[in-house]
């Protein structure tokens, strides 16, 4: 085998991506956040996040990419101001009584060749799920790395479109939120298996 032969065979096995190895890591909810932020009247945006969440991320040694998955909980949404976080949770926003989880799916997590990953996922929400793209930075540094290996801090982010789940607030407030609303998480794992 050629040097050639050989750089290319090794180019074309799967690598593992460098945010995290193969296991089974949990989420830390701790040391995690996942907020969101929407513009109104299109001058500033009101920001919120939710308490309580949960999450995994599957990477077997055979895969050649890892799966995950995050689970939110719509009653613990919050945005400090009370009648505020009230609305979100009734059936104008987040209708928390009747679908209370919402979930963010991704079978796979794939390099995008600049540093970060493309996260495609399945959000499920209101009872709709819809296809998001993602996208997903890992915020270690070397000395971290190897410091605490059984560790990954990740930032995750995306824009859904709250139209996509039959988001449509009763007039006013349809007339003055926007309709993209950006999603950001920064997410703290450890290995557990």
């Amino acid at each position: 085998m050629t040097t050639d032969q050989a750089t290319a065979a090794a180019a074309a096995q799967p690598a593992e991506p460098a945010f995290i190895g193969h296991g089974t890591w949990k989420l830390l909810r701790a040391g995690s956040t996942v907020g969101f932020r929407v513009k109104k009247m299109g001058l500033y945006h009101v920001k919120g996040r939710f308490r309580t969440f949960d999450g995994h991320i599957e990477f077997a040694p055979e895969s050649s990419s890892p799966s995950g998955e995050l689970t939110l909980d719509a009653k613990s949404v919050s945005t400090r101001m009370p009648p505020r976080d009230w609305h979100l949770r009734t059936n104008d926003f987040l209708a928390a009584k009747q679908h209370p989880r919402i979930r963010v799916r991704a079978a796979r997590i794939k390099p995008d060749g600049h540093g970060a990953f493309n996260v495609p996922a399945t959000i499920e929400l209101r009872g709709r799920a819809a296809q998001v793209d993602m996208a997903l930075h890992a915020l270690r540094s070397p000395e971290e790395e190897s410091a605490r290996p059984e560790r990954a801090r990740l930032h995750l982010q995306g824009i859904i479109d709250r139209h996509q789940f039959g988001i449509k607030a009763t007039p006013p407030a349809e007339w003055v939120v926007a309709s993209d609303v950006h999603i950001e998480a920064e997410l703290l794992f450890e290995r557990v298996g």
